[in-house]
């Protein structure tokens, strides 16, 4: 059985999100935010991964975060988060 390296932050060394394209943690994130609306993007995003982690539904502004965090548009998200809840259902 092979082992993955989990990402960690450099500054406080957190393991990371899977998803996240940025250097630092959501926590470090939040802190080195320039202004109140990257403080509020990154906390966005946070609420949205504890919810995507709980399996809880995601409202449309976190799951534009989550798309953008990913580096894709909102409507390949929501076509592949679709295609995920179809095949647990058929499985």
């Amino acid at each position: 059985m092979t082992k993955t390296k989990l990402k960690k932050c450099p500054v406080c060394g957190a393991v990371m999100w899977h998803f996240a394209n940025e250097s630092r943690c959501l926590e470090c994130a939040v802190w080195k935010a320039q202004d109140e609306k990257e403080r509020a993007r990154v906390r966005t995003l946070a609420w949205a991964a504890y919810h995507a982690e709980h399996g809880e539904r995601l409202s449309l502004g976190e799951a534009a975060v989550m798309a953008d965090a990913m580096g894709m548009s909102y409507g390949a998200y929501s076509l592949q988060l679709s295609q995920q809840k179809r095949n647990v259902a058929i499985n």
